[in-house]
């Protein structure tokens, strides 16, 4: 049986990893969370989302990365999106039990004006310690609902902006964090205005 899976598997046509591995962004620096190598944020909307962020990080209520890509191959959104979240560690490191642990999230555009097939894409990968909180559904939602239509504008910061609150405000409803949160004295962060 073994060997039957072997020479299917050479004559199947596959994906390989190092294909995939050409889709994957370096980490964004220190100081930010945010990969756009085409630069569709000014440095002004990229430092703003950059500090809500960080104030959703400070407050314990999990990572949020965004990569913005021109083009993933022939790859699904979440291959990419989930190899991404993989590659740059995205989530928190807590202990095991802990409501934190591994609460991270990653955002995905591919803005259709970049995307050779002219087919944009938005896909969020929450890491296993949110997948509960943001769920296939809400993910979906989040994305149709918050991100895209400001995409079709070319509203950018816009779009990530109103994906960053979307998964903040689900994350920040969440029972668990909430009171790991509040047990450690850290308050909700607030939103930036007109965020």
């Amino acid at each position: 049986m073994l060997h039957l899976a072997l020479a299917l598997s050479l004559f199947l046509p596959q994906q390989s990893t190092d294909g995939l591995r050409q889709f994957i962004p370096p980490v964004p620096t220190p100081a930010s969370f945010i990969s756009d190598a085409r630069r569709v944020l000014n440095d002004s909307a990229h430092s703003a989302l950059d500090a809500r962020i960080r104030a959703l990080q400070a407050g314990g209520f999990g990572d949020i990365a965004i990569a913005i890509l021109p083009d993933i191959g022939g790859y699904t959104p979440n291959e990419v999106a989930v190899a991404i979240y993989r590659d740059w560690k995205v989530g928190s490191v807590a202990a095991i039990g802990s409501a934190r642990r591994d609460v991270g999230v990653l955002i995905l555009i591919v803005p259709k004006e970049l995307a050779p097939d002219k087919r944009g894409q938005c896909y969020i990968a929450p890491g296993t310690g949110a997948e509960g909180i943001i769920t296939d559904a809400a993910s979906g939602t989040i994305c149709r609902d918050a991100i895209i239509p400001l995409l079709k504008t070319r509203d950018y910061a816009g779009a990530l902006a109103a994906g960053i609150e979307a998964v903040a405000a689900r994350l920040t409803a969440d029972a668990g964090l909430a009171d790991s949160s509040t047990a450690r004295g850290v308050a909700m962060p607030p939103a930036p205005n007109g965020g």
